[in-house]
């Protein structure tokens, strides 16, 4: 490159302009004569000789229309004064078809002798770049926003000092508390504290020193009551984790709000249950660092250990200190082991909790959560009399499902009309698809939902459409056969193009179901037998009364049978060969009848079937085989050889029976007789 021509200025400046790829433009506002450098043409995929004619009406058959007339009110306001520089951002249609964003900017340079502008020169810099990548954040920050708005669970951050002021709340506080965001940053959180219930805050604040004390390890978790913005209560857990830089200085808190209220409401039915066992269903937990506590615990666990629930959440060394001292080596020993080979835990032990000593039996299922932490999910039972006695520990044992582990959320966004659905990753793991081989869609995921669940399904969905929600539980069928339940949450919204859609989340809550399933048959059945306990039983008896006066016609008859000189074998032969008895009796009843009867073990040994849509002829039939079957029934003990008789009582629900009890008075009355008369007989009362 020559002196001359780099020391001319324009070619200095032509330079410049070519290596920073700008495109320069030049018109005459009073002539309409234009000019563009070979840049300008090549941004919109053009040379300047194909172009030509090159003249302003270039620039407008080649602008946006929508453009045109902003540019014109920037060059106006220029033109006036208002603006030292016209600049616009304006899109330019290239040759292929698409459009260019360009950041277009001029001013004027030169004026005619009555003031008015002449020449207008610029530049065009292509943007397009910078546009993609703003809309990207644009919708990546809007794909953010619409799954914390999703969430059944309020994401909120506090600062890392006292008084943990409020910094950020997702926008979901209001649909899921009825708060505005604003609301939610109250100085010195004066909302929280004021909402929460009274009686939880001095245990909340205990709880948050405590862990203030102990340097925030792990995560807290609360659960406590809540004052809704429309004044009703409900049930929150919050889960808070302390986040630190790489030099491990404390920069803020970040933490969930869930609404547990129905959960709560469940466990509240599950306490029910439990209240039914002699004894107490629980979860443990054992840490990293060794802290041992009872995040859940039934009522029961003031009979076994003397403490009350609330005690032992944070910290389960008071159920410790009332092990016997001669155990309690062995039993931490044995939770230990269950900690570190993820075996289940089973001990039996002395406690004493007042003074006077009694035997448990604990059993557990351990499983290991991501921050390292050991859970157990089981059941302590008061096994003194059982121990005295010398029975049979297997009678009372009780076997729990693992609880509800916390599981991953995945994300999904359905149309509902043209079948188009977005899964996030987590999505093809719960469903059990490999996401390089399988594309969403409403169709696909349709095939996995159960098909007797698919009505439910579309009901929640049609609901959806009125109330904005869908919530559900519902089982799936993945593709390696294995049925899973799953709970769905989203809330439904209009797309710009008028679209409906449903956007939300979806959770694996198979644990949580099988073990709600678990404790509702624990409920109804004797642990014994393997029949259905007397509560179920008249329960049962009593719906079909009140089924019969819907229909009177329905036919319905009743067994009642108890063994000849039961407490002899017991007294002679002791209570593991009566156990013996009483099992066997529960399998030949099983064997004798239909799936629609009901066998139950009402009484020590004393037994009745229900028998729907049964004549008194057949019931009394039926009676005959099982006395038969049970006479036939051999108890080998040593060389000898034993054998046991029943009587048994058979009626009918009578047209005038009022309630239950005279059905099974009645059959009680038959049962007698066939003692007095004798025993090993079949008495029926018409």
């Amino acid at each position: 490159m020559s002196n001359d021509y780099l020391g001319s200025e324009a070619a200095r400046l032509q330079a410049i302009l070519t290596g920073v790829q700008v495109g320069t433009w030049e018109w005459n506002k009073q002539t309409g004569e234009t000019r563009f450098n070979e840049r300008w043409a090549e941004m919109f995929g053009y040379t300047l000789a194909e172009l030509e004619p090159i003249s302003i009406q270039t620039w407008i058959n080649l602008a946006h229309p929508d453009d045109l007339k902003r540019s014109d009110e920037a060059l106006q306001q220029h033109f006036a004064g208002d603006t030292q520089f016209y600049e616009l951002e304006v899109r330019v249609r290239h040759k292929q078809g698409h459009w260019v964003w360009i950041r277009d900017s001029g001013k004027v340079a030169t004026y005619t002798e009555s003031g008015e502008p002449e020449w207008i020169c610029g530049a065009h810099i292509d943007i397009t770049e910078a546009k993609r990548i703003e809309e990207d954040l644009r919708q990546a920050q809007e794909r953010q926003r619409f799954i914390l708005e999703s969430l059944p669970s309020i994401v909120y951050s506090q600062s890392s000092r006292e008084p943990w002021t409020n910094v950020f709340v997702s926008a979901n506080v209001q649909k899921i508390l009825g708060y505005m965001v604003d609301e939610w940053h109250s100085p010195n959180n004066e909302l929280f504290w004021q909402r929460m219930h009274p009686d939880d805050v001095d245990r909340v604040r205990r709880a948050v020193k405590q862990w203030q004390q102990q340097g925030y390890p792990n995560t807290l978790l609360q659960r406590y009551r809540f004052r809704h913005a429309e004044g009703h209560l409900v049930v929150l857990d919050d889960l808070l984790r302390a986040v630190r830089d790489e030099s491990g200085e404390l920069i803020e808190f970040i933490g969930s709000l869930t609404d547990v209220t129905a959960q709560h409401e469940a466990e509240q039915r599950l306490t029910k249950i439990a209240d039914n066992v002699h004894g107490v269903l629980y979860q443990f937990q054992m840490d990293s660092e060794g802290t041992m506590s009872f995040p859940y615990a039934s009522a029961g666990i003031e009979l076994v250990y003397g403490v009350k629930p609330e005690q032992v959440i944070a910290d389960a060394s008071s159920v410790f200190t009332v092990i016997h001292p001669d155990d309690f080596e062995r039993v931490l020993a044995a939770v230990e082991e269950s900690r570190d080979t993820l075996l289940p835990w089973e001990c039996e032990y002395r406690v004493v909790p007042d003074g006077e000593e009694s035997w448990v039996y604990g059993h557990s299922i351990p499983e290991r959560l991501d921050d390292g932490t050991t859970l157990w999910h089981g059941l302590i039972i008061d096994v003194t009399d059982r121990k005295r006695l010398e029975i049979d520990l297997e009678r009372s044992q009780a076997q729990l499902e693992a609880a509800q582990r916390i599981a991953n959320l995945g994300y999904w966004e359905a149309n509902l009309e043209t079948g188009e659905l977005m899964w996030s990753a987590m999505v093809y793991e719960i469903f059990g698809l490999d996401p390089d081989t399988v594309s969403p869609c409403v169709k696909v995921f349709r095939e996995l939902v159960h098909p007797d669940d698919l009505a439910l399904l579309d009901k929640s969905q049609e609901r959806a459409q009125k109330t904005g929600i869908h919530d559900i539980d519902h089982r799936i069928i993945r593709p390696d056969g294995q049925v899973r339940w799953v709970r769905e949450w989203a809330y439904s919204k209009t797309s710009k193009d008028g679209h409906q859609l449903l956007g939300g989340t979806v959770q694996d809550i198979t644990e949580r179901k099988e073990l709600e399933i678990l404790l509702r048959e624990q409920s109804i059945r004797d642990s014994l037998t393997g029949l259905f306990n007397r509560r179920y039983f008249t329960d049962t008896i009593e719906n079909r009364f009140r089924q019969r006066r819907r229909q009177d016609t329905a036919v319905c008859s009743i067994i009642t049978f108890d063994f000849d000189h039961f407490k002899q074998v017991n007294d002679v032969y002791g209570h593991m060969m009566g156990d013996d008895v009483l099992k066997r009796a529960g399998r030949v009843v099983k064997d004798s009848i239909r799936d629609t009867d009901v066998p139950a073990r009402t009484g020590g040994e004393e037994f009745a079937v229900m028998l729907p849509n049964t004549s008194l002829d057949d019931a009394e039939l039926l009676a005959e085989r099982l006395r038969r079957a049970m006479a036939a029934e051999l108890f080998q003990i040593g060389d000898e050889e034993l054998q046991v008789t029943v009587t048994c009582g058979v009626t009918q629900i009578h047209p005038d029976d009022e309630t239950y009890q005279d059905l099974l008075g009645r059959a009680d009355r038959a049962l007698y007789q066939g003692k007095q008369a004798g025993r090993n007989r079949v008495v029926r009362i018409d």
